[in-house]
């Protein structure tokens, strides 16, 4: 009994809301790109589709179970949904529906025009533009529909790894050396929703010689800080000690990077700072 009950859920459901709104209704599947501050989320369906605000929608997260929404905002290619449960945010590839009106999904006749008359018998009317076309493909159009996300519509992500290296050396009675080397390498991109990332390479080695003499130093390989240079933004800053972009043959550098990119493609910049040696401890604030 409980396996019909759950198989006839989602029918009456879908039942109920045909019949709240009056007319028939066609259900649109979309996926979830992102999610925004207050909870509203953003899906890969808009005017061009058919939807349109006020339109209910349905979540279905990988979990089970149904969540709905309203469409509280539209674009050309994409929607904003309010979920109705407060707290609710549905993970990016979250499938789900929205119900849209089956009129308004028919392509609209053009109008007749002074002189026009219906075609001829035996010849074909050239039929309207229907629903998911634009208008005809010109050179300075992108050869992809789908619509990038800006730096604020994406979630912060972190990644990296950890290592753990270590050494023993034995000798002649009680003589050993040992070596201990714990590092991470730790990427953050977009911490500040600028299209940013924060890399950290820090590595602590401990090193005991025979002699009992025991060594500890803290070896940052990578430390810095970087924002613009995107698609949304021509101009790239970098600060801490990376390695050149412009000219990564000049190797690691501890300063400031400016670099712009102009509208046919060329690229200019300028860094300044000081270049660590580059051996084991990357000793720097003596080659400016």
């Amino acid at each position: 009994m409980t396996v019909r009950a759950s198989i006839l859920i989602p029918f009456v459901v879908a039942l109920a809301a045909r019949l709240r709104a009056g007319e028939d209704v066609e259900s649109i599947e979309f996926r979830v790109l992102s999610a925004r501050d207050g909870g509203l989320v953003v899906v890969d369906r808009g005017a061009r589709d058919g939807v349109a605000v006020g339109d209910r929608a349905r979540f279905r997260p990988r979990d089970g179970g149904e969540r709905e929404g309203t469409v509280v905002e539209v674009d050309e290619r994409s929607a904003v949904v309010e979920p109705a449960e407060k707290g609710f945010v549905p993970e990016p590839g979250t499938r789900g529906t929205v119900l849209v009106p089956r009129a308004r999904l028919e392509p609209e006749e053009p109008e007749k025009g002074p002189g026009e008359e219906a075609a001829p018998p035996g010849e074909e009317a050239q039929p309207p533009r229907g629903r998911g076309t634009g208008p005809e493909w010109t050179p300075d159009m992108p050869l992809l529909g789908a619509r990038p996300l800006r730096p604020e519509q994406r979630a912060m992500r972190v990644s990296g790894r950890a290592y753990v290296i270590g050494g023993f050396a034995g000798g002649p009675g009680d003589a050993a050396d040992s070596l201990l080397r714990v590092g991470a390498d730790v990427l953050v991109q977009n911490p500040f929703r600028r299209g940013d990332e924060l890399r950290a390479n820090v590595e602590l080695d401990a090193l005991t010689e025979q002699d009992e003499t025991e060594a500890t130093e803290i070896l940052v390989r990578r430390f810095a800080y970087t924002w613009g240079g995107t698609r949304f933004a021509d101009t790239r800053w970098e600060v801490g000690r990376f390695l050149q972009r412009g000219m990564p043959e000049f190797g690691v550098l501890d300063g400031a990077e400016w670099g712009r990119r102009r509208e046919n493609g060329h690229r200019f910049g300028v860094s300044l700072g000081y270049m660590p040696e580059p051996d084991e401890d990357f000793e720097s604030f003596t080659d400016f």
